[in-house]
């Protein structure tokens, strides 16, 4: 159930607050009402159904696709029955060979289901099932019209946030738990600051890179391409089946120019040593034009250090690291399941990243409950000890060795994936 500030006037109580509306925002408030309790989702999610044009074959806009692992390990783990609603919705289904390093992201080893589409239908799948609170006994409200300003509390304890509609309307909403899942971590540091909240040290590492997505259509006679990885040259791309007979594929690169100067997009993809996204480029019919995306460099924020750490005040996704490259993939940063103000980075470190740190929050609370004084102590060290795995070389800001694992992660995938065909 969705409503605007001023149609709950009257709210200014709620059990938890989750500040934020996407990927990392809409799994922990479906871990918080599995929990027991009533949660108040804050701000907008990117991507929302409907937007974009990520419901039919016509899309205007190509934008990089979403990877997800099926099962326990993955978004039924958290939210049970997302895998059967987004087959539903049109999700496809391969399978990957998933390499030892990608545990560092809270997946396991060995062969893997994995559902892909694109963020739009994320987005809208998703946010259906959080709402529709199957077997819920809790309420859970969206004030998607609604960004969180402030906190309330202090330096030892937040006691919930300030809250702002579009009409210029402010409120105060106390809760027992606030969860800022909204990316920016400048946002985070800010509201932080105001409490005499020290600022957190942050790690930065790599260049920031960029990413070219376009999408196609394929006849029957080519359905049978399937999810691929591939690298040439250092040289990333991914070509991965979508909803609606589509296929979308994108490449990156560091720097602001994904594709190699004076080539076109198709040609580009060609350089590719891979059969598979040759046919792609070769038997497909482009259904938009190639949009370039950003792709920020890596960064960890590392609240776990931050003394005092106020109780009862979380921080999941893009406020606590994002991985750079790779994030095409479904594992680190970029365009997607938007942050709070639907235009940032997408949830940090990735559909993986995230929900390892969702269960995290899940775990925990099963510990003490969601006033426990160490709550949110135990959750920022556990995502840390998470963050920590996934990179690899020293934490250092600046040093050569210093780089995330999702370069290496890809080109793993690259050497590992099985020749599936998408179902």
């Amino acid at each position: 159930m969705t409503g605007t500030v001023n149609e709950r006037t009257r709210t200014t109580h709620t059990e938890a607050v989750v500040i934020g509306g996407g990927y990392a925002g809409l799994l922990a408030a479906a871990v918080l009402a599995h929990s027991g309790h009533d949660v108040l989702i804050v701000g907008g999610g990117g991507g929302r159904g409907g937007e974009g044009g990520g419901g039919g074959a016509g899309a205007a806009v190509a934008r990089p696709p979403r990877l997800l692992r099926t099962g326990g390990q993955g978004i039924d783990g958290l939210l049970y029955g997302a895998t059967r609603a987004l087959r539903a919705a049109g999700a496809r289904s391969s399978l990957l060979a998933v390499p030892p390093r990608a545990a560092a992201c809270g997946s396991g080893t060995g062969i893997s289901e994995f559902l892909s589409c694109s963020p739009e239908l994320l987005a809208r799948v998703v946010r259906t099932e959080v709402l529709a609170r199957p077997g819920y006994e809790r309420e859970t409200l969206w004030w998607e019209d609604a960004r969180a300003v402030g906190l309330l509390g202090d330096r030892e304890e937040v006691r919930g946030v300030v809250v702002r509609s579009e009409d210029g309307t402010t409120r105060s909403v106390r809760a027992r738990l606030v969860v800022d899942a909204g990316g920016a971590p400048s946002a985070v540091a800010s509201r932080l600051a105001a409490l005499g909240v020290p600022e957190a040290p942050r790690s930065v590492a790599g260049r920031a890179g960029s990413c070219a997505t376009r999408l196609y259509s394929v006849s029957s006679a080519s359905a049978d391409i399937p999810l691929t990885v591939a690298t040439a040259a250092g040289r990333p791309a991914l070509a991965a089946p979508l909803e609606g007979g589509r296929w979308a594929l994108s490449q990156y690169a560091h720097g602001p120019a994904p594709l190699p100067r004076g080539l076109t997009f198709e040609e580009a993809a060609a350089a590719f040593a891979d059969p598979s996204l040759r046919r792609l480029v070769a038997e497909g019919e482009p259904l938009t034009d190639v949009a370039v995306a950003e792709v920020p460099g890596a960064h960890w924020c590392h609240y776990e250090r931050v003394r005092p750490w106020p109780r009862r005040f979380v921080v999941l996704g893009g406020a606590v690291a994002g991985f750079g490259l790779g994030f095409g993939l479904g594992f680190g940063s970029g365009p997607g399941l938007g942050s709070g103000s639907g235009s940032g980075p997408a949830d940090g470190w990735g559909p993986a990243g995230t929900e390892a740190a969702v269960r995290t929050l899940r775990n925990e609370l099963a510990h003490g409950g969601i006033s426990h004084p160490t709550l949110a102590r135990r959750v920022q060290r556990e995502i840390a000890e998470q963050v920590a795995r996934a990179w690899a070389g020293p934490m250092r800001p600046g040093s050569a060795r210093f780089r995330p694992a999702a370069t290496s992660y890809v080109r793993a995938l690259s050497g590992g994936f099985l020749r599936r065909g998408p179902r």
